[in-house]
């Protein structure tokens, strides 16, 4: 009789904490490519030289979409993490990229620059809109 890995695996007393951990090390990993990503965006080629920065964020993005199998598979609960939290985070990621937009806008004509952050602007705004009002 041959049983299949996921329903073991399902209920093994470990596998909230381990599955925890992997959620941690995402949130680790994304932060990591941010950082790699405002080093290269301040000194060119000093990050890419060394690192595939598409390879980094693939690899990323895979893993959050394995997560997330993962947590459909095994029946795993992802809590969402409190009000002020999710704030706190929302306000530091758009700190950075209005950071990250300002510098690589530097040498840019003013009305691209115009053009650019208004269509920022509304895709932000079609973003909290659509998707962040359930």
């Amino acid at each position: 009789m041959r049983l299949s890995f996921l329903p073991l695996l399902k209920h093994q007393r470990m596998t909230p904490v381990i599955f925890a951990l992997f959620t941690e090390f995402l949130m680790l990993a994304t932060f990591g490519f941010m950082v790699l990503l405002s080093l290269e965006i301040l000194l060119p080629s000093f990050v890419s030289a060394r690192v595939n920065l598409a390879l980094f964020f693939g690899s990323i993005l895979s893993l959050f979409v394995l997560h997330h199998a993962l947590s459909v598979w095994l029946d795993q609960e992802i809590r969402s993490p409190k009000r002020y939290v999710v704030r706190t985070c929302g306000i530091f990621l758009g700190l950075w990229g209005i950071t990250l937009l300002v510098l690589s806008l530097f040498k840019f004509p003013v009305l691209a620059i115009v053009t650019i952050l208004l269509l920022c602007s509304l895709l932000a705004y079609l973003f909290r809109k659509i998707l962040l009002t359930v």
